[in-house]
């Protein structure tokens, strides 16, 4: 990010003190070609994000499948075959590229930001768009029949071939808020590839977003976007599609390894459920029907308590294989697991999810064994009928379990291996995990993601 507004900060000032040299190149063809090739990189971003959106029912990719779907209109629609046909394109069809342009940057700086909600906010958020966007052409329709747009091919060719500010809000308005917008796409798409950790999506579409926005900083000197001109801005603009070309090609080919895991990981749940776990649940049987004659009940307790443990893994990673959360939010995988456990247990839960926590795959992963582990222990050993269970974010992501059972010595050598394991897999992760309890006062686990 750094690198980009170094990069944004210099080559503006160099064009901009560079006023008795013209950047600008008249070509419509040129211009009509370049905006084709971007419209149709926008396009593959488009089905990129439409994949996402699909496979995660995360509202958020639904949101830039829009940004980007609205810039791919704008490109080849009202921008390259105008230009291409016709430089000097109708005030409707300049506005309306315009319009749609400034609505793909709004929107992408909302997506970004955005929290991750379930796929039926995601519908009522796109028909809220697609109404927003009707009034807008309607309203720019309406003036166009009766002659009220302004001529921004007029207000631009003067000042498309030196450098020069400008304060009509007609030219400045449109680069200005998109710079703005992109700005902030960028560093919150910067924000989520530093929690995704191993997305490499996010990271291409801040470099792209980024790029883009030092292009409109161009724009606000040499206003050509609107033009039969090319200039030091379209080279910024064409650098965030490739950017945005190597985040779809990235996601396709993600998505095919995705799927190639998912069937193995079917596979493997199948084999695990029609041999394992049979087993399993007719040791558990029989270990129930077992008659304490010549045998301590202590014994007997002790061998159809492992079983059943047993039983409870083999199901819990049948679940897992069969079902992979990889792609769905960690607070709904977190809240399926707790009322998962609590539905095998008998006890009830009490979930508080916060939306904005986010972690890496792997860390999802740890996450959601601790917790399993946590719920089952306090559900057989607390003597409890509810359990809390917190996720929070601020000021770091935090998994909290708690209840207000019977507790135990944390020092005493019974403690268990449950206690070993969580804060294990917690130290894998770079996570602390930290147990408090005492005899007849409850107990307290809590994950630290640093």
């Amino acid at each position: 990010m750094t690198g980009l507004t170094t990069l944004g900060f210099v080559s503006t000032t160099f064009v901009a003190s560079s006023a008795s040299v013209s950047f600008a190149y008249q070509n419509a063809a040129l211009r009509a070609s370049v905006e084709t090739a971007v419209g149709m990189l926008a396009f593959l971003c488009l089905l990129a994000s439409i994949g996402r959106a699909r496979r995660s029912g995360s509202a958020i990719d639904a949101r830039l499948a829009v940004a980007f779907g609205l810039l791919t209109i704008a490109n080849l629609v009202f921008v390259a075959l105008p230009v291409g046909i016709d430089p000097g394109s109708s005030d409707l069809a300049i506005w309306c590229g315009v319009g749609l342009r400034l609505a793909a940057a709004v929107a992408m700086a909302q997506a970004v930001w955005a929290k991750d909600h379930e796929a039926q906010n995601t519908s009522a958020w796109v028909r809220q768009l697609s109404t927003s966007l009707a009034v807008v052409a309607a309203t720019l329709l309406a003036a166009a029949l009766a002659g009220e747009l302004p001529d921004l091919v007029g207000l631009l060719a003067d000042s498309a071939t030196h450098p020069q500010l400008v304060t009509d809000p007609l030219e400045i308005g449109p680069p200005l808020i998109s710079m703005v917008c992109f700005s902030v796409a960028s560093i919150g798409a910067g924000r989520r590839r530093r929690i995704a950790g191993s997305d490499p999506w996010w990271g291409w579409l801040a470099a792209g977003s980024g790029l883009l926005a030092i292009a409109n900083a161009h724009y606000l000197l040499y206003p050509s976007l609107y033009t039969d001109r090319f200039y030091t801005g379209d080279l910024f603009r064409i650098g965030c599609y490739l950017m945005w070309f190597v985040a779809a090609v990235s996601e396709t080919a993600g998505s095919w390894r995705r799927e190639a895991v998912t069937d193995e990981r079917r596979r493997l749940a199948r084999d695990i459920h029609d041999g394992l776990a049979q087993e399993l649940a007719f040791l558990s049987s029989e270990g129930a029907r077992l008659s304490p004659a010549g045998t301590p009940d202590r014994v007997i307790s002790r061998i159809q308590a492992s079983a059943d443990r047993a039983l409870g893994e083999a199901r819990a990673a049948i679940d897992m294989l069969a079902r992979p959360d990889d792609d769905l939010a960690i607070g709904l995988q977190l809240r399926r697991a707790a009322e998962e456990v609590g539905d095998r247990t008998g006890v009830g839960i009490d979930i508080t999810i916060d939306e904005d926590a986010d972690l890496a795959s792997d860390d999802c992963t740890a996450a959601v064994r601790i917790l399993r582990e946590a719920v089952t222990n306090a559900a057989k050993h607390a003597g409890v009928s509810r359990v809390m269970v917190e996720w929070t974010s601020t000021p770091v992501p935090r998994l909290r379990i708690s209840d207000r059972g019977c507790g135990f010595d944390t020092l005493a050598q019974s403690s268990g291996f449950g206690i070993t394991s969580m804060t294990e897999r917690a130290a894998a992760r770079g996570a602390t995990c930290s147990v408090v309890s005492r005899l007849g006062s409850g107990t307290v686990i809590e994950v630290i993601w640093s």
